[in-house]
């Protein structure tokens, strides 16, 4: 049987063209989940006792990975790790401020001394500061370059001389869609935001040539809890109704 594409049609073609993208995506996709195998692979992932950082740790220990996850709050971190554990995770859990340096250092030395090399770092820790510029501070800002910026720094030092030396590694950047586009009333958080992705957008390119691969993920607003621990100023309530509101957006 022979099959005749009128070229002189151009809404046939474009929807050919379409269709042999989808096709080409599809088979680029498939390619790359078979390429990496997350079992026994060591990954570190900081902010993991709550949120999208809990629903990744899930994710990663079902995908057969032995998992460390860092967060300050010592309560949420164990029951983090009860859930994981039954989830037949192999799991450590690590108390760090990661905006200490001297805390990464020692977290990560933790995290040595129990699985060996770290294969994976993804850098998720993180908050939101919703306000009008008049009522933000100096330390604002402050806080969350520290959060956002220097903390997924400081974990990638960490990291990056063993990954240099072995020609491999993986680093996962959490950022945000306020780290590409503004939002109103987050001008704290999109600079820093913005920040993280140019440094992780950066570290890509530079990296590449030594066989680390380093990713940036922008998510949309999703519903993972973080509007529960976000913080306000002025007007809380309309604030967080605003916040909310765009959370529910599809």
């Amino acid at each position: 049987m022979n099959f005749y594409i009128d070229n002189q049609n151009p809404l046939i073609l474009f929807a050919v063209g379409v269709a042999a993208l989808f096709v080409v995506l599809s088979v680029v996709r498939s390619w790359r989940e078979r390429q990496y195998d997350l079992t026994g692979k060591t990954v570190l992932l900081t902010g993991g006792s709550r949120g999208l950082g809990l629903v990744m740790a899930r994710q990663l220990v079902q995908q057969g990975a032995r998992l460390a996850i860092c967060a300050r709050d010592r309560a949420e971190l164990e029951r983090a790790r009860v859930e994981l554990e039954e989830c037949g995770g192999e799991v450590l859990t690590v108390p760090c401020d990661v905006t200490d340096r001297t805390q990464v250092d020692q977290m990560v030395q933790q995290v040595r001394d129990r699985f060996g090399s770290i294969d994976i770092l993804i850098n998720n820790a993180g908050t939101d500061l919703v306000a009008p510029m008049d009522l933000l501070t100096i330390e604002d800002y402050d806080d969350l370059m520290k959060l956002h910026f220097w903390a997924p720094l400081y974990t990638t030092y960490a990291v990056f001389p063993e990954m240099l030396q072995r020609q491999a590694g993986r680093i996962v950047n959490i950022s945000s869609i306020c780290g590409k586009v503004v939002s109103p009333h987050m001008l704290a958080y999109c600079a820093s935001k913005f920040a993280l992705t140019g440094f992780s957008e950066g570290l890509r390119t530079e990296l590449a040539k030594d066989g680390i691969a380093v990713t940036t993920v922008c998510p949309g607003f999703i519903r993972t809890g973080v509007i529960d621990h976000a913080m306000f100023k002025g007007q809380h309530r309309k604030e967080f109704t605003c916040s909310a509101l765009l959370i529910r957006c599809p």
